[in-house]
């Protein structure tokens, strides 16, 4: 599980640094963009999120998550 987490951060570091910084992540609320959410946010904590999910209904429990 480590080894599989330091590959995405190193990952991030690589898109982060390419896009110059000029980044967002996709939000659904999901468990995936949740981690990934995590992870960005460890070491550039001003990366927006834009949600994005085929059911409005899902938007308040959303930020119910991101506000934890």
């Amino acid at each position: 599980m480590i080894a599989k987490v330091r590959m995405s951060q190193q990952r991030i570091r690589e898109w982060y640094d390419y896009f110059d910084g000029n980044v967002f992540i996709s939000f659904s609320g999901g468990k995936d963009s949740t981690v990934l959410t995590h992870i960005v946010h460890e070491w550039y904590p001003d990366v927006p999120l834009v949600f994005c999910n085929r059911s409005i209904a899902n938007l308040n429990d959303a930020l119910k998550q991101v506000m934890k």
